[in-house]
């Protein structure tokens, strides 16, 4: 599993509880009325068959435990830097 899908599909079990309590509750969450993009980049199967809310620990000492998004709020992956691309790509002088 890469970088990309581990952001996507969960996070750390410490800010899940934090943002639970930041919430508004303005909307109800409808799980089950969202497709998978199964086409998106950062899709996986796996992932996508474990139920919102599974804690994943980890055997090594010291690492946070994972907790499984709920659907409607699966993470974006952001880089830190914008690549151009086509057309607009400038060569690189060295």
């Amino acid at each position: 599993m890469r970088i990309e899908q581990v952001n996507r599909y969960y996070c750390t079990a410490k800010s899940n509880a934090l943002a639970e309590e930041t919430n508004e509750n303005t909307m109800a969450d409808e799980d089950g009325f969202i497709d998978c993009d199964r086409s998106h980049r950062n899709y996986d199967l796996i992932s996508e068959s474990t139920a919102p809310g599974t804690k994943l620990s980890s055997d090594v000492k010291g690492l946070e435990t994972l907790c499984r998004r709920s659907q409607s709020r699966l993470g974006v992956t952001r880089t830190p830097f914008l690549e151009p691309l086509g057309q607009n790509r400038k060569e690189l002088s060295c």
